[in-house]
């Protein structure tokens, strides 16, 4: 009688023991799901902190380059597909960053945009303006935006340009990517300027 109520007192602890891992085991699945839950959760609000907060690949209308080689300074240029040009074929010297007026282009050589797109194809932005474009425009302060924004990258790879057969009073420039502006937007520029620079053939060329 004692042997038997031992085997059934075992049985019973036996059952016990097992509700109880069973329990414990659906407790730690339910653990385990709730944690998936909540790291796919914060996957999901973290990528569209990231989508919302990360700038965009490029800025502007492409345009379509169909060379960059290399010509004899003083020569003929190509034709190129939009007015100021994006890319093309261009000379072998570049000019030096900072803003040009109107009177500095005197003192250059003749076909600018030889040099210019040269720029580009090293990663510069070139800030095109025509004050004429506009006869409402102040261009004081027209050129004075286009030299703050330059003056915020230091004025490194960046180039403000006179360019009178423009029919915009600025147009921005990188290499194949063109955006036109009825005047000045200083956050339109600084947003062209940081996600388009260096977006180019020759990004590590000064």
């Amino acid at each position: 009688m004692a042997n038997r109520k031992r085997v059934v007192e075992a049985l019973g602890t036996g059952k016990r023991a097992q509700r109880r891992a069973e329990a414990e085991r659906r407790q730690r699945m339910t653990y385990l799901g709730w944690g998936v839950l909540a790291l796919a959760v914060l996957g999901v609000i973290g990528f569209l902190i990231w989508s919302s907060t990360r700038p965009a690949t490029v800025m502007g209308d492409e345009v379509a380059v169909a060379s960059r080689d290399h010509v004899a300074e003083g020569s003929a240029l190509p034709t190129y597909p939009t007015d100021p040009p994006a890319g093309g074929a261009h000379y072998a010297s570049t000019y030096t960053a900072g803003f040009y007026n109107e009177a500095d282009v005197d003192a250059l050589p003749k076909e600018p945009a030889g040099f210019l797109v040269h720029n580009l194809e090293h990663g510069y932005i070139i800030y095109w303006y025509n004050c004429a474009a506009d006869p409402n425009i102040n261009c004081d302060a027209l050129k004075d935006g286009i030299k703050q924004v330059m003056g915020e990258v230091n004025n490194r790879k960046v180039i403000g340009f006179p360019w009178p057969s423009q029919k915009e009073p600025l147009v921005l420039t990188s290499w194949g990517r063109i955006l036109r502006l009825d005047g000045l937007d200083l956050d339109v520029m600084r947003s062209f300027t940081r996600v388009n620079m260096n977006q180019a053939p020759e990004p590590e060329a000064e």
